[in-house]
């Protein structure tokens, strides 16, 4: 498959995405555990987005609710950022503001509390050009090899805009994330 297809087939994807944690209100026990976490941190916004790069959609694009562990209890998968760069790198003639990003999963627990689990901490510019989806349980072919995986839970699409995506998803036995491409 050309890359031109691969992300043709990312467009259609992403524009029949469900819309899982739209604009709502952030629990407060969230609110908390974000603090306890990363008390430097604010969570990415739809502001944060790069426009030009990432197609518009319904759900808050860096973050989405699912029972992503299998417990019967509703997680958030969220990217933080913080409030102010860090430094500036020049590309394509324009200076952008590089912010410390983290991609965190609040697992939900007993008694409305969460538990966080961070999947990956890195750089980047803003506007950004990383955002996250929903993924539904059920088959989710690798991009470019075959491997096929049936997940019994959702998963989490982290969408590199016009670049790649990355599936997340639970392995209850490793007790971990585990991820696949799906889109190059």
């Amino acid at each position: 498959m050309s890359r031109l297809a691969a992300l043709g087939g990312l467009a259609v994807w992403l524009a029949a995405a469900p819309a899982s944690a739209a604009e709502d209100p952030l629990p407060a026990a969230l609110l908390t555990a974000i603090a306890t976490l990363a008390p430097t941190t604010v969570p990415v916004e739809r502001a944060d987005l790069d426009a030009d790069h990432c197609a518009a959609q319904a759900a808050h694009p860096a973050r989405v609710r699912g029972d992503f562990d299998g417990d019967g209890r509703e997680d958030w998968a969220m990217l933080l950022r913080s409030p102010s760069p860090v430094r500036t790198e020049t590309f394509g003639g324009r200076r952008w503001p590089i912010h410390p990003v983290r991609f965190v999963v609040f697992f939900g627990r007993a008694g409305g509390r969460f538990e966080p689990h961070t999947i990956s901490l890195g750089d980047e510019s803003l506007p950004s050009i990383t955002m996250l989806l929903s993924q539904p349980p059920g088959r989710i072919r690798e991009w470019g090899q075959g491997q096929v995986i049936e997940p019994r839970q959702p998963g989490i699409v982290q969408v590199h805009c016009d670049k790649a995506a990355t599936t997340w998803f639970w392995d209850a036995l490793g007790g971990r994330f585990d991820s696949i491409v799906t889109a190059d």
